[in-house]
């Protein structure tokens, strides 16, 4: 069974996602709503919370974006992965997020995006200082070496 929704309806959903006076439950269901539905619009919703003071929340947000599979959510993740003001763990899974939209598949390497428009980025932030962030980025730099040379020829 195919569910649509109306544009005021996603506008809906985002609303209660983007209100920090909702409890956290009602805002999660609100979230995994709008991956549900997975549309530009849902995307831009989703965008619009990382300014939120929950950590959590902002994991689940770059996570949830990433099953969307919707490739207009590449350059929010890569401003979160880059954006040195958000928490480490909600910059971690930005970077697994990229991975399974562009491979469309949930990844183990963070970061390993398997797309020649990532490759830079990818080794620009395997500097970072995060041991566990830059172990998991530098494999998934060479794993998009390894994609480009074998995989995409």
């Amino acid at each position: 069974m195919v569910s649509t929704f109306t544009k005021e309806q996603v506008d809906g959903f985002g609303a209660i996602l983007n209100d920090v006076n909702k409890p956290l439950k009602a805002r999660f269901r609100a979230l995994f709503i709008l991956r549900n539905i997975g549309c530009d619009q849902s995307v831009q919703w989703i965008a619009k919370c990382f300014h939120d003071e929950s950590a959590l929340l902002k994991h689940e947000l770059a996570y949830c974006l990433g099953q969307t599979q919707n490739k207009s959510a590449i350059p929010i993740l890569i401003d979160v992965l880059t954006d040195t003001n958000q928490e480490a763990i909600v910059r971690h899974e930005a970077g697994e997020a990229l991975e399974a939209i562009v491979r469309h598949e949930a990844g183990e390497a963070l970061g390993a995006i398997g797309d020649p428009s990532a490759s830079s980025i990818l080794e620009k932030y395997s500097k970072v200082k995060f041991m566990f962030c830059w172990y998991t980025r530098i494999l998934g730099f060479f794993k998009t070496l390894w994609e480009l040379a074998y995989v995409c020829n």
